[in-house]
């Protein structure tokens, strides 16, 4: 059974693997997906802001521990921004 903190992980993977027109299950085959692909500022901001309002609304966190958890999230399985974006 999938829980539904899983859940909203699965969604806001799926949104951030959105801007490839993939999905979790194109790519949960390839230990390095969130290696080979790349954000520009402005996709990454639009992920973050889905993401934070995301974990608002479905587990009910307050903004800030809902952008820790993001940062979190990011920070394992994040593209990349862009080096000429930054």
């Amino acid at each position: 059974m999938t829980s539904k903190t899983d859940k909203v992980l699965l969604e806001i993977l799926n949104k951030q693997l959105s801007y490839f027109n993939k999905t979790v299950d194109d790519v949960k085959d390839n230990e390095k997906w969130y290696e080979e692909n790349s954000f520009t500022k402005e996709q990454y901001e639009e992920w973050k802001n889905f993401s934070v309002e995301l974990l608002r609304k479905k587990l009910k966190f307050n903004k800030t521990f809902a952008t820790e958890q993001f940062s979190c999230i990011n920070l394992m399985w994040g593209f990349k921004i862009k080096e000429n974006e930054i």
